[in-house]
């Protein structure tokens, strides 16, 4: 995975538009809309202030099993990675691109 991750942030880096463009990847808890706005203010943060113009949420876990040996438990923590950490990181991402006055669209990658 680190050679993944190092070979994929080479790619982005050396496809840079410009030299002021800054890339930069943060690991958030985002299992809730409050934790979710702590990791975009992470990113704006990390730009001066401005709302980041991409983002890119990887997001989710996977615990392969069958059906019948699952709990409900199981069942709710599947679709808390699967769907709301993601929901969860676009629903604030458009709240900080209404509040932006730079008149730029952002794009949500999910």
């Amino acid at each position: 995975m680190i050679k993944t991750s190092v070979h994929s942030e080479c790619h982005v880096q050396a496809n840079r538009q410009s030299p002021d463009q800054v890339f930069k990847a943060f690991s958030f808890s985002l299992d809730t809309a409050e934790e979710s706005a702590a990791a975009l203010q992470a990113a704006s943060d990390a730009h001066g202030g401005q709302v980041p113009d991409a983002v890119f949420a990887c997001a989710g876990a996977a615990k392969p099993m069958y059906l019948i040996e699952m709990q409900p438990e199981d069942l709710s923590r599947g679709m808390a990675n699967g769907y709301w950490i993601q929901a969860w990181t676009a629903f604030v991402s458009q709240l900080f691109n209404s509040v932006s006055d730079h008149g730029q669209e952002h794009d949500i990658s999910l």
